[in-house]
């Protein structure tokens, strides 16, 4: 897993006032006997830089970044958004308990309920294009 993480961990961060930004956590890792839920692995975190509606970024900047201590806590999350993103991004990411805080450490915070929908009908807020990203990663772990 330390490849995947030296593979998408580029230097610098990304994001900053006027970007939009998707977040989501996904672990990865192998199911026992190939059936059922997965059961080993590490919990990875994707990020994606889509850029800003003057210069959108359809392609996106991809960051991957294996979760410390297999956790996916608000503690960890936080401490990694702040690696990689500037202060006033807006970040988009499913409604995970562990994103709660964001906007009282900088950034602008947009959410979607998978329990409802997809995206969310009044701010159109997704993560289908950081989730798009996961399926060829699991392929292959």
């Amino acid at each position: 897993m330390e490849s995947l993480d030296n593979l998408y961990n580029t230097v610098g961060k990304i994001g900053g006032p006027g970007h939009v930004v998707e977040i989501d956590e996904s672990k990865i890792g192998k199911r026992k006997y190939n059936v059922g839920r997965m059961v080993e692995g590490s919990w990875i975190l994707g990020m994606i830089d889509l850029g800003t509606e003057e210069a959108p970024n359809p392609i996106g900047d991809f960051r991957l970044e294996i979760c410390s201590n297999n956790s996916r806590d608000g503690q960890t999350l936080l401490a990694l958004i702040n690696k990689h993103f500037e202060k006033g991004s807006t970040i988009i990411t499913d409604c995970w308990k562990g994103y709660n805080g964001l906007e009282e450490n900088g950034f602008e915070h947009l959410t979607v309920n998978h329990n409802y929908n997809f995206v969310d009908p009044n701010t159109f807020a997704h993560t289908k294009t950081v989730e798009a990203n996961w399926r060829p990663l699991k392929k292959n772990y």
